[in-house]
């Protein structure tokens, strides 16, 4: 274990693959429970759309999870005595990658306290610039971000978007409407009609079609339905 000066020391962590993927999945199915996403029942919304939705706050939590823990581990492994809470940087944090990082810390050192009363501790107010208070800010602004579209080029296969829809025809009663529908165009988990038609659309352009829902469809007014929607 590399020591930096006196009693602080430097030490790589890397986190097994599976553990990562064991906790984003558990993070992503927490997540799923509690969105609320037009079109989908709560917990019903698929995988695809929630990671991309919530990407930011998924990777987040993900963090907040495995970081500590993952530290903590390592230190009663090695019988760390630590002092305060390390300093946890050069994070590597990729999809189907192990998660790799430092820890900065400091370790008790052994020693015998003599002749100790009296002596007087200096204390130093903790010190918060602008740039940790701006970089804090940016953290909550990425993790409450709503996805919109901002590409002005057609849409094609592989893109996340955003739509709003309203029936036309096809149910009964009120009309389905909804103003930030996410799809992932051309994944298996989207309905074909809406890959098949969105393809080649720009942004602020309308277009009317049908969808058919399969009979297991979650929504009951939905499901075996055959509905005409208008689209942008």
């Amino acid at each position: 274990m590399p020591l930096i000066e006196g009693c602080k020391h430097e030490i790589e962590i890397i986190v097994p693959l599976d553990e990562v993927n064991h906790q984003t999945e558990h993070v992503i199915a927490d997540v799923r429970k509690k969105a609320h996403l037009p079109g989908f029942r709560p917990g019903k919304a698929p995988a695809s759309i929630i990671k991309t939705r919530f990407k930011d706050a998924i990777r987040q939590d993900v963090l907040e999870h495995i970081l500590p823990k993952a530290f903590r581990k390592k230190a009663d492994e090695e019988h760390w005595n630590v002092v305060g809470t390390p300093n946890l940087t050069d994070i590597h944090f990729h999809e189907g990658e192990p998660l790799r990082f430092k820890a900065e810390f400091e370790i008790a050192p052994d020693f015998e306290v003599n002749n100790y009363r009296g002596v007087e501790v200096p204390y130093a107010e903790p010190q918060i610039s602008d740039e940790d208070v701006d970089k804090r800010i940016e953290e909550l602004r990425e993790r409450k971000a709503e996805y919109v579209n901002e590409d002005p080029r057609p849409l094609a296969a592989g893109d996340h978007t955003v739509v709003a829809l309203e029936s036309i025809s096809g149910v009964e009663g009120d009309p389905i409407r909804s103003d930030d529908m996410a799809l992932h165009i051309g994944n298996p988990e989207t309905l074909p009609e809406f890959n098949e038609h969105l393809v080649g659309m720009s942004p602020d352009e309308e277009k009317e079609f049908d969808v058919t829902y399969p009979a297991e469809y979650g929504q009951e007014r939905l499901a075996g339905k055959t509905v005409a929607f208008g689209s942008k």
